[in-house]
């Protein structure tokens, strides 16, 4: 189980969060005890590290003070890191977790501006795109958000003749989680909201 002697990766794509994700579709399926357990022991340690002044989770939570829940540069909001990734795993824990909580993270996707200077579902617009679909029966403005997103990521391509895959150019890149077949697929998806959330591994 997680222990807060050693640094912890906690983001849904690098982290805890994918593992406790996965081990909670398999407990799903074969309700083997111990995995509840195992996800339970790392579920107390997603909630008590929450960052209430910043809305967020850190990337990397550790008892040592250069990762500590002050470091600026230790909070991001993308899929891969942060509360866009870790929603989806929380929402699927929804009757074991703080309802207050899930409001707060409702309250933060809706509010995070387009701040992130890459598209791809990974990193960019379009994994916050993913989540806001998601959450669209948990608040009834969420689906016009995405679709308001997707729209504009949409006709800045336009502008400048390409979706913007990487922070340091904009090769065209064909691959799900980093490049336009992610993006497609969300486009798609904000169209047509019941297909499964790929990152929420629906």
């Amino acid at each position: 189980p997680p222990t807060l002697i050693r640094n912890n990766v906690i983001g849904l794509a690098h982290g805890l969060c994918g593992v406790a994700l996965a081990l909670q579709k398999a407990y799903e399926i074969s309700g083997c005890n111990k995995l509840n357990v195992a996800i339970t022991a790392f579920e107390e340690m997603l909630i008590s590290s929450w960052n209430v002044s910043r809305s967020e989770w850190p990337k990397v939570i550790s008892c040592h003070h250069e990762l500590s829940k002050d470091d600026s540069d230790n909070y991001v909001s993308r899929w891969c890191h942060g509360s866009l990734g870790i929603a989806h795993f929380l929402q699927r824990r929804a009757s074991s977790v703080n309802i207050e909580l899930l409001s707060q993270l409702t309250e933060r996707a809706l509010s995070i501006g387009s701040s992130r200077d890459v598209d791809f579902v990974c990193c960019g617009e379009f994994g916050h795109v993913d989540l806001l679909i998601t959450m669209r029966n948990q608040c009834v403005n969420a689906l016009d958000v995405a679709r308001n997103i997707a729209a504009s990521r949409i006709a800045t391509s336009h502008v400048s003749g390409s979706y913007f895959y990487e922070a340091h150019g904009d090769e065209e890149n064909l691959s799900f989680f980093r490049g336009s077949a992610g993006i497609g697929y969300e486009i798609l998806r904000s169209l047509y909201p019941t297909l499964p959330s790929i990152l929420g591994m629906e």
